[in-house]
C-alpha cells in the first residue's frame, strides 16, 4: 500500500521528472488493473461452477424432494462455497484498491498540470521590490509615466 502512496506523491521542485514518470506508473497500474479484472472474472465463473455442482449435489439426494429456497440455503451455507466466495471478496477488494490507484493517477495528472500552469505563471518566483518591477516595465515600455 505504501508503494502507491508514493507513485502518487508529486515533488513540486522536479515537475519535469513527474511529467515524465506518469504515463508509465499510470500504464504499469493500468495493465495490473486489467489483469485482476482477469483474474476476478476467471475467478468467478469458477464460483458459479461449484454453485452449479452444489445445486446438482443438493437437488439429487434420494428420497427428498427439496424446495427451491432449501436448494438455495444449502448452496449458500455450503463450506466449499463459503470459502471461495472469502477468495473472490479478496480479488474483488485488491480490484478495487487497483481501480481506486487508476482514479488517482488520473487527478495526479491534473494536479501537475495545475502545479505546471502555476509555475508559468510565476506562482513560484520570488517576491522583487517595486524599484525592480518599475525598471522592467520601463525597460519593456508599459510605464504610462516615463
Amino acid at each position: 500500500m505504501s508503494t502507491f502512496k508514493q507513485d502518487l506523491d508529486i515533488d513540486e521542485l522536479n515537475l519535469t521528472d513527474e511529467f515524465v514518470k506518469q504515463p508509465s506508473l499510470y500504464l504499469q497500474y493500468q495493465e495490473s488493473l486489467q489483469e485482476k479484472e482477469t483474474e476476478r472474472a476467471s475467478f468467478k465463473l469458477e464460483l458459479e461452477v461449484l454453485e452449479s455442482m452444489l445445486d446438482k449435489e443438493y437437488r439429487d439426494v434420494e428420497g427428498k424432494k427439496p424446495t427451491e429456497a432449501q436448494i438455495k440455503n444449502a448452496i449458500i451455507a455450503d463450506v466449499k462455497r463459503i470459502a471461495k466466495y472469502k477468495e473472490y471478496l479478496k480479488l474483488n477488494e485488491s480490484t478495487n484498491i487497483l481501480k481506486a490507484v487508476v482514479s488517482s493517477l488520473d487527478h495526479k495528472k491534473k494536479s501537475l498540470e495545475k502545479l505546471a500552469d502555476l509555475w508559468i505563471a510565476g506562482y513560484y518566483s520570488t517576491p522583487r521590490e517595486k524599484s525592480d518591477i518599475k525598471h522592467d516595465r520601463q525597460k519593456r515600455g508599459l510605464n504610462k509615466d516615463k
